[in-house]
């Protein structure tokens, strides 16, 4: 990676049915859970029937 380069974190979240949490609140949950250099900064969602 060049210098001065930055890595953004992504979670791909599989869609089962029930609860459909949006991209601000996952981010907004990580944010509480994780180290800041681990929260996700984008959130992709796939359905299951894919």
């Amino acid at each position: 990676m060049r210098p001065g380069a930055r890595e953004a974190t992504a979670v791909v979240v599989l869609r089962l049915g029930g609860g459909q949490p949006t991209e601000q609140e996952l981010i907004d949950f990580t944010r509480e859970k994780f180290a800041s250099c681990k929260k996700p900064r984008r959130v992709h969602f796939v359905d299951a029937s894919q």
